[in-house]
């Protein structure tokens, strides 16, 4: 016989404990993280400012070499007689 879905899903109550631990542990790391007095908090701001140097540096960089790749293509139109008058036309 099958087992219902809530304990074939969640799994045996010793798990289900385990996983709230393991979640209060991550709580209470984001509430250390958002606390901007912690040491943690000053690293993961300086770490986040890192990442965005460089991703705007990426950006920048991926530009310029795209800028270098492409060719202009130049397209000369042919010019009438400029010595007359196109408004009589």
């Amino acid at each position: 016989m099958r087992t219902p879905i809530s304990a074939s899903f969640y799994g045996s109550i010793r798990n289900k404990h385990y996983v709230v631990r393991k979640l209060k542990a991550i709580d209470s790391v984001g509430r250390t993280i958002g606390d901007h007095k912690s040491d943690l908090s000053k690293a993961t701001i300086k770490w986040f400012r890192r990442l965005g140097a460089i991703s705007v540096a990426v950006v920048l960089g991926s530009l310029v070499w795209a800028s270098t790749r492409v060719q202009p293509e130049i397209e000369f139109l042919p010019m009438e007689d400029l010595s007359k008058d196109v408004r009589s036309k």
